[in-house]
């Protein structure tokens, strides 16, 4: 047998077992045949072959016919194969919107004191990109601080932020608190302040260095890098995590207010 054809056929999800690709293959060859038949081809013993054959038909890859007291197997057309993939999406679709009709219920039954924290790893582009997409999903209130700078940015990491990242938020209004370093990049990004539902103060790069940015949203903390030497991040999931968190960054901020840049924004308190 073809590997690659095997191994195709045994990874689509429909639960073909390597006994019915064997027998299914060999009903291409030989058009119909009587399960002793078959099981002489693929050297699978009669009684299996003929158990193999009835589950083909039921899958929906054989047909049957009975002919002078002989059951009779022929293969559906390669095409079918495609037919029951479809049929897979449907009923995946079905089960989406029946799972989402009890997504509210389910979440309510989750307790937001539970210790146990829930930690998410992330590397790579792809990696990055998963948590900023968490960001914009739960689409609440967000408190960060980040160092705002192209340089040394992963290319991939900078196109997504342009052109998907920062027209969804803009898009979403929800609003934003963030301290940047006083980078260029920064100062130019904080003329954007407005469009984005967003306040941003700017900090002293050399007296408080950001080498990694860090996000405050709903009740995760989210601590992720993208330069070309770091694509890492964490999501951390836990009220007391988050507490902790969101008091540092009051802290953070009530200092960055009282910076003589930031001056406009003095009086601007971040919320309860």
């Amino acid at each position: 047998m073809n590997p690659k054809i095997t191994h195709i056929l045994s990874s689509l999800g429909l639960d073909l077992n390597p006994k019915e690709i064997k027998i299914y293959l060999s009903l291409l060859e030989v058009g119909t045949a009587a399960a002793s038949t078959l099981g002489q081809r693929t050297h699978i013993n009669r009684s299996t072959a003929q158990y193999t054959c009835q589950q083909l038909v039921e899958t929906g890859l054989a047909r049957v016919i009975e002919k002078n007291n002989t059951f009779l197997y022929s293969a559906e057309p390669p095409e079918r194969l495609i037919s029951l993939l479809d049929g897979q999406k449907e009923k995946i679709t079905q089960k989406q919107i029946q799972v989402e009709q009890i997504l509210g219920d389910l979440k309510g039954l989750m307790n937001p004191y539970a210790n146990t924290p829930k930690v998410q790893f992330f590397t790579g582009v792809e990696g990055i990109i998963s948590m900023y997409e968490d960001i914009l999903s739960e689409a609440k209130p967000l408190l960060g601080a980040v160092h705002r700078s192209k340089e040394n940015n992963h290319p991939k990491i900078r196109a997504y932020l342009e052109k998907h990242y920062v027209p969804q938020r803009t898009c979403l209004k929800n609003p934003a608190w963030i301290i940047f370093n006083d980078t260029s990049d920064a100062k130019s990004y904080q003329e954007k302040d407005k469009e984005m539902k967003r306040i941003s103060l700017i900090l002293s790069e050399k007296d408080f260095p950001f080498q990694s940015s860090c996000h405050i949203y709903g009740d995760k903390v989210a601590f992720f890098r993208y330069k070309n030497d770091d694509l890492s991040g964490v999501i951390i999931q836990n009220p007391f995590v988050h507490a902790t968190q969101k008091a540092f960054f009051q802290f953070a901020w009530d200092t960055a207010r009282k910076q003589p840049q930031n001056k406009k924004y003095k009086d601007i308190c971040l919320p309860d």
